[in-house]
């Protein structure tokens, strides 16, 4: 399933209607290669047609031939000096980039102020080297909606942690873009952020995008990240939670908790509905879903200083072959006895927290920590004391039990994940 399309631009378009864009990496970098592909591609990218791009050459050795075969008959591609340009020839629906822009002037100033919103630019892109050593770049920073690097380059890096440090003020949100930036690092992704919302009709609920054209080639996958305050705008829609891919070569648990895919519809695959007669999944693999289903709800529902003590909790429960699982990775019970069935979370939530006084024990926690003892997990592991004082002073009955090796089979981890047509 698709996002409504009265909807899509808000969750998914990387670049809204008006809105103003600097690409900043060194030379000879991929800077202009990457806007091409976004006017290839622009119907993934922008909302709605969009009828001409005005390429403003800034550097008289620029020639603009990496846009030239863009044109068609559906599609205008137009060159022009930065001194003969005139923002007053814009069009509705056009896309201007300024090529290698090294300063600001009136005209250019003029069209990020007053043409791109008011003469209704799809969007306008301003492709440059450097905002850091170029002051009278620097003000860019602020009027601009949106800034694009390549992650690969440590100046690029430099340039989003410093705008992380002195243009984001709540530390959640400084917390959460230092994970984007070092997932967009470690995977030489480009990174688009957004500096200064849009607002209106044109908003958009993006703050970031890690690999803005990987899907493209089909081999990495677009990373969505939402705004901290509109992630439960995701996690609402069911056109977004319903969608399901199975790509092959990529591993789900390799992505960042709370994101969202863009990928190539020759990369979505009908889901298999159950195994093939006769041929039995490695067990090793299921355990590895099982387990990155119940991470994932553990790194989106507990604190930062808890998470640790809850996987290392959950490992030992995997390890120890006397728990089942279910499917989505929200329960636990014992072997053989469903009548211990807990959600997995409450356990984790009452055995890394501190006790309290005279806490009245889950039999079924001490039960669990008792096996759990048995088979040889550091004390360690259970913060809370009242649970692990009711574990060792439980009987033995439990270490009679038969350890098994099977476990209910999870299903496969769904992605969130937008369906478009390329």
């Amino acid at each position: 399933m698709e996002v409504d399309q009265s909807e899509r631009q808000h969750f998914s378009i990387a670049f809204p209607n008006n809105s103003i864009n600097v690409l900043c990496s060194t030379s000879n970098s991929g800077k202009s290669y990457l806007v091409r592909q976004i006017l290839k591609n622009r119907h993934a990218f922008f909302e709605g047609q969009v009828r001409r791009a005005v390429i403003v050459l800034c550097n008289t050795n620029l020639s603009g031939e990496i846009y030239e075969d863009l044109a068609d008959d559906d599609f205008e591609v137009e060159f022009v000096s930065l001194g003969d340009y005139d923002p007053e020839n814009l069009q509705r629906e056009d896309v201007v980039v300024f090529e290698d822009i090294q300063y600001l002037t009136p005209a250019v100033v003029q069209t990020i102020n007053v043409y791109t919103h008011h003469s209704d630019l799809k969007s306008c892109f301003l492709v440059t080297q450097s905002l850091l050593s170029n002051k009278p770049l620097w003000v860019l920073t602020s009027i601009v909606h949106r800034i694009i690097i390549f992650a690969r380059n440590k100046a690029n890096i430099s340039l989003i942690k410093f705008i992380s440090r002195y243009y984001f003020h709540d530390q959640e949100e400084k917390d959460y873009l230092r994970q984007i930036i070092n997932y967009s690092e470690k995977n030489n992704n480009s990174l688009l952020i957004e500096l200064n919302q849009i607002v209106g009709r044109n908003k958009s609920f993006i703050f970031a995008i890690s690999g803005l054209d990987n899907f493209l080639g089909g081999e990495k996958m677009s990373v969505y990240f939402p705004k901290l305050y509109d992630q439960h705008l995701y996690q609402d829609n069911e056109d977004i939670q319903s969608n399901e891919a199975e790509i092959e070569g990529i591993d789900p648990a390799t992505l960042p908790a709370n994101t969202y895919v863009l990928v190539a519809v020759k990369n979505v695959r009908k889901k298999v509905a159950a195994a093939v007669a006769g041929k039995e999944e490695d067990c090793e693999t299921v355990w590895r879903r099982a387990k990155d289903l119940i991470f994932e709800n553990i790194e989106r529902s507990m604190k930062t200083g808890k998470i640790m003590a809850a996987k290392n909790l959950t490992n030992a429960i995997m390890d120890s072959g006397h728990f089942c699982v279910s499917d989505n990775g929200r329960t636990i019970e014992l072997d053989k006895n469903p009548s211990t069935k807990v959600p997995i979370l409450d356990f984790l939530f009452a055995a890394t927290r501190q006790s309290s006084p005279h806490e009245a024990v889950n039999p079924k926690y001490a039960l669990f920590a008792r096996i759990l003892l048995d088979n040889h997990m550091p004390e360690a592991f259970l913060k809370n004391k009242s649970i692990l004082m009711s574990a060792q002073t439980a009987g033995q009955k439990m270490n009679k039990r038969k350890k098994v090796s099977k476990t209910k089979l999870p299903k496969p981890k769904k992605l969130k994940m937008f369906d478009y047509h390329l």
